[in-house]
């Protein structure tokens, strides 16, 4: 799916929205509508995941 589907060298609301749709449909496994931590894509080799990220930044935050 192009973002720009018209083709008209701009990208509007209503396309931008439509690709964000497809992207949520596609990464919802269980077809209810909603995304869980199951549907969310596997990190390998070493990746972090958001929850490593949330965990480092409110240490920082003391």
């Amino acid at each position: 799916m192009r973002l720009d589907s018209d083709e008209n060298d701009n990208i509007s609301k209503d396309e931008f929205d439509a690709r964000l749709i497809a992207m949520f449909e596609k990464m919802d496994s269980h077809g209810d509508g909603l995304l869980n931590a199951d549907d969310m894509p596997k990190r390998h080799h070493g990746g972090h995941s958001q929850r490593d990220y949330d965990d480092n930044y409110y240490q920082s935050r003391g």
